[in-house]
C-alpha cells in the first residue's frame, strides 16, 4: 500500500511539472506601465553650472513646479518575444526637453536571436536602432515586493557596465522580459529603478491572456546599431560644447 502511494506522488509530482512546463510555454499577456522621470534633478545634472544662468534658471524653475514627467507604456509579450510600446502622443517641446527626455516610440525583443530594435522619435524623424540585447549584470537578493497583485523579488544590475538599476520580477510569470530594454531574469520584470538617473517604471496593470505581439518593423535606410547610434547623439550636440557632458548623461539612459 505505501509503494503504490509513493508511486502516485511520484506520478502527481511529475505531470506538475509537466503542465507548469506548458502554461509557460503558452504564456502570453499584457501589462501597462507608468515611467516617472524626475526631469527637474535629470535637467540638474545636465545642465551643471549652467542651471545659474538665464534662460536655464528660469526654465528650472518651472521644472520645480512640476517636476515629474509621466508617460505610459503597455508591453505585449509571449514566451518568445515582447513589443513594448508608448501609449503618450507628447514630443519634447524645445532642445532643452528633448536632451532630457529623449522619446521612445517602441522597443521590440525577439529571445529567439537574442536582438532588440527601438524606435526613437529624434525631433520629429524616426531613428530605429538594432543591436543584440543589453548585457545587465544581475545579482539577486532576498528582498521582496508587491508591484501590481504579484509578489517580486529583487535584483541588483549593473548595464552596460556603469548603470546602476534595480529591478523587481515575478517567478509567477515566468518570462525572461520586462519594460523597455530590460529583462534577463527568471521572472517577468514588472518594476525598475535607475536611482542615479532619476527614473522609475513600475507596472500598473497586468492582464494573462492569449495576445498577439506586434513584430518590429524598420525602415533599413534610418536603422542605426548602438554604437552609430551613441556617435549620432555626440554630434547632434556638438554644436553646444557647453552641453557635452549633459548629452553624455542622456546616452546613458537615451534607450528607455
Amino acid at each position: 500500500m505505501k509503494i503504490k502511494i509513493l508511486v502516485l506522488i511520484v506520478l502527481f509530482g511529475l505531470c506538475n511539472g509537466a503542465i507548469g512546463q506548458v502554461i509557460s510555454e503558452n504564456l502570453s499577456g499584457e501589462i501597462t506601465y507608468e515611467s516617472r522621470a524626475n526631469r527637474y534633478e535629470r535637467a540638474k545634472k545636465i545642465l551643471q553650472d549652467d542651471a545659474l544662468i538665464s534662460p536655464f534658471q528660469e526654465y528650472l524653475q518651472v521644472l520645480a513646479k512640476d517636476r515629474f514627467d509621466i508617460k505610459e507604456y503597455m508591453l505585449k509579450f509571449d514566451y518568445k518575444s515582447g513589443t513594448y510600446n508608448s501609449l503618450s502622443k507628447e514630443i519634447a517641446e524645445n532642445n532643452l526637453d528633448f536632451y532630457s527626455d529623449f522619446p521612445v516610440a517602441s522597443t521590440y525583443r525577439d529571445l529567439s536571436t537574442d536582438s532588440i530594435l527601438i524606435h526613437k522619435n529624434v525631433i520629429g524623424e524616426s531613428v530605429f536602432v538594432k543591436d543584440k540585447s543589453f548585457s545587465i549584470k544581475w545579482k539577486f537578493t532576498n528582498e521582496k515586493m508587491d508591484v501590481a497583485g504579484y509578489e517580486c523579488r529583487r535584483a541588483n544590475g549593473v548595464l552596460n557596465d556603469s548603470i546602476y538599476v534595480v529591478a523587481f520580477y515575478s517567478e509567477e510569470i515566468q518570462v525572461p522580459l520586462g519594460p523597455s530594454i530590460f529583462g534577463g531574469l527568471p521572472g517577468i520584470i514588472l518594476g525598475i529603478s535607475i536611482p542615479h538617473d532619476n527614473i522609475n517604471i513600475f507596472a500598473k496593470n497586468v492582464t494573462l491572456k492569449e495576445t498577439t505581439v506586434p513584430v518590429g518593423i524598420y525602415d533599413a535606410k534610418k536603422v542605426k546599431n548602438m554604437d552609430s547610434f551613441t556617435t549620432f547623439m555626440k554630434e547632434l550636440s556638438s554644436p553646444n560644447p557647453k552641453r557635452n557632458g549633459g548629452a553624455q548623461f542622456n546616452i546613458r539612459t537615451s534607450f528607455l
